[in-house]
């Protein structure tokens, strides 16, 4: 059992007297709870083309209707009683126009939003132009696409439903707002509820000629009653939709559901799983389901959202899973799985690298080394195992140019241009330098610690990132070493506690293992800096970042899935823009690269070979 409190809030933009004498929009918030038990219900009702005291007598009547027949199941079975309650506001829909002189053709048009928070678990649903988002973890999703409009005959036909977080902060729109406003606008607002309606509106009103009604509850406290001590801060939230069998018509809805879009959200670094209503396996056309596949496939290639485009493709390959599990496997069930693929990578933009160039091999040079890094001095590769450095002369041919008399094995490490070397602290946090010269110990002005998580050089100047100080302080390079101490900025940053990974170009990037960042500029955060268009397969384990003054590209290695993440600086727009991924499967446990960007190629390494790809 799970304790929830909100901030729930119900606005309308353009509210003159003009518009609203067209138009009829209601929130409601019903507070459901008693003092063993939590939940609340929020609607959304939009009607248009009916006189406005009928619209306010139908919105009352049908959030009532809804709410008497909820309570019958709530504490017992909450998606029953959610479902029970839309089964009662389909007929009341029905008989309350029945009994009018309308024509079907003259319905009035009605969108309605709802939604139940019950312990820690959501249920909603929507009917025609309504919208739902959530924000979670500094990122805004739309998550009412999955949810396929009525019929006539239906007032609403399917439910979807998860698990919520403390901070979470679900939307509900009478239209889609992303016609009138940015979407960087619509996070930043969406970001702070306490400022959230006023910079909305503010946004909202110069470009809007109609009325749009706005309700949004944010989760500020989330507990499990069972541990009062203890606040929920990760779920491990699921989705999933149901059809909800409301009448005779279900059957045919459900059909019809089964074949379109199945679409909910993934926020930085959760797992969404997706359950839907089947029959029983047996006796299905085989033939007329791989035509179904092939028809989804079709659909998702036209598809303008990325995210709908991939759900749908998933819903494609869960029906191939479901035919395989019935021993239907055979080659066009293979072919369209690989077609499915290929989509995929092409609306990702991936360059898939099958067979990157080889050009340095350690297990013909010195089978017991490893590579520990490798650089550019003099246009020529440099790579360095645990014990000596060799330069690469050709495509395939290297040799040895020295030994070192100590063993290289950096704790972090970076590439300084200005000299041409790595510069590393050692695992006794000592700083040292390795270039076509051999190893050396540098000077420094301070000691250094463990909690130093990465380092960067800049110039004449090293950056070091400091976890246990949340703070990033500076070197000054002068002849062999490193002086002068300075803190980056003058007080602790909580995001630095968490980050891994800094990068430079004139501002400073600092990362999370999951590619959320800051951008700072001169010891202030940059706020209004901000991602837009992540690929749908996101970074998973970041282990390296490049960025350079003189490159409009930031480039990120993510180690756990062979990729490389490139985005575009956009300095004019304050974004960071997905650009494409370079995907190389079949090299694994990539640790370093090299982003040589004047001769467009990038350089990878695991701890036995080399290889090269181009940019382009």
């Amino acid at each position: 059992m799970y304790f929830f409190d909100s901030k729930v809030e119900f606005f309308t933009s353009n509210n003159n007297q003009e518009i609203s004498e067209k138009t009829y929009i209601e929130g409601y918030e019903l507070d459901l709870s008693d003092e063993n038990f939590n939940a609340e219900v929020l609607f959304l009702i939009k009607i248009q083309n009916l006189d406005m005291e009928k619209a306010s007598e139908f919105s009352d009547l049908l959030v009532d209707n809804f709410r008497i027949e909820l309570l019958k199941l709530l504490q017992k079975d909450p998606y029953a009683g959610f479902e029970s309650g839309l089964r009662k506001v389909n007929t009341f829909y029905e008989e309350f126009f029945d009994g009018t002189d309308l024509k079907e053709e003259d319905l009035p048009k009605i969108d309605v939003g709802a939604i139940l928070l019950v312990n820690n678990k959501i249920f909603f649903t929507k009917r025609g132009d309504i919208d739902m988002y959530l924000l979670r973890t500094g990122q805004i999703n739309q998550i009412s696409d999955a949810l396929v409009d009525a019929s006539q005959d239906e007032f609403f036909s399917n439910v979807a439903s998860g698990e919520f977080q403390v901070g979470d902060h679900f939307i509900i729109s009478s239209d889609r707002i992303l016609r009138y406003i940015s979407f960087n606008d619509f996070l930043k607002y969406s970001r702070n509820i306490d400022t959230f309606k006023e910079g909305l509106l503010e946004t909202l009103n110069p470009n809007l000629e109609h009325l749009v009604g706005i309700m949004s509850s944010y989760i500020s406290e989330l507990k499990e009653t069972n541990d009062s001590e203890d606040s929920i801060t990760n779920t491990g939230s699921k989705f999933s939709i149901k059809n909800l069998n409301l009448s005779a018509h279900s059957s045919r809805i459900f059909l019809i559901f089964i074949t379109l879009l199945l679409i909910i959200v993934l926020i930085s670094g959760l797992v969404f799983t997706f359950n839907k209503n089947v029959k029983t396996q047996e006796g299905i056309d085989v033939a007329t389901e791989i035509q179904n596949i092939k028809n989804t496939i079709i659909n998702a290639k036209s598809e303008v959202s990325l995210d709908r485009a991939f759900y749908t493709l998933n819903l494609a390959n869960d029906k191939i899973n479901k035919l395989e599990s019935l021993n239907q496997k055979s080659k066009v069930l293979n072919d369209l799985k690989d077609e499915i693929q290929e989509v995929m990578l092409t609306l990702d933009n991936v360059s898939v690298i099958d067979e990157p160039l080889e050009i340095f091999d350690m297990e013909s040079l010195n089978p017991s080394h490893e590579i520990k890094t490798m650089f550019l001095s003099g246009g020529d590769l440099m790579v360095a195992s645990n014990k000596s450095l060799y330069q690469n002369l050709a495509s395939t041919q290297s040799q040895k140019i020295l030994g070192f008399d100590e063993n290289f094995n950096p704790r972090v490490k970076t590439f300084s241009a200005d000299y041409e070397s790595i510069i590393y602290l050692d695992n006794e946090n000592k700083l040292k330098e390795l270039n076509i010269s051999g190893i050396r110990s540098l000077n420094v002005s301070n000691e250094f610690s463990d909690s130093i998580v990465d380092i960067f050089a800049y110039g004449k100047r090293l950056y070091f990132l400091d976890n246990q100080d949340k703070n990033i302080f500076k070197l000054q390079r002068v002849n062999n070493g490193y002086y002068s101490k300075s803190n980056y900025f003058t007080q602790s940053q909580d995001f630095l506690e968490s980050a891994t990974q800094i990068a430079i170009d004139g501002a400073v990037y600092a990362f999370t293992d999951k590619f959320q960042f800051n951008k700072y500029f001169k010891g202030d955060i940059d706020s209004s800096f901000v991602l837009q268009n992540q690929p749908y397969v996101k970074i998973e384990s970041l282990k390296d970042v490049f960025a350079d003054f003189d490159h409009s590209f930031i480039y990120a290695l993510d180690s756990k899935s062979n990729k490389i993440f490139r985005y575009y600086k956009d300095v004019e727009s304050n974004i960071l823009d997905y650009n494409k991924v370079y995907s190389f499967p079949n090299i694994d446990n990539v640790e370093n690269f090299i982003v040589d960007y004047n001769n467009e190629e990038i350089y990878i390494s695991n701890s036995k070979k080399v290889f090269k790809f181009s940019l382009n």
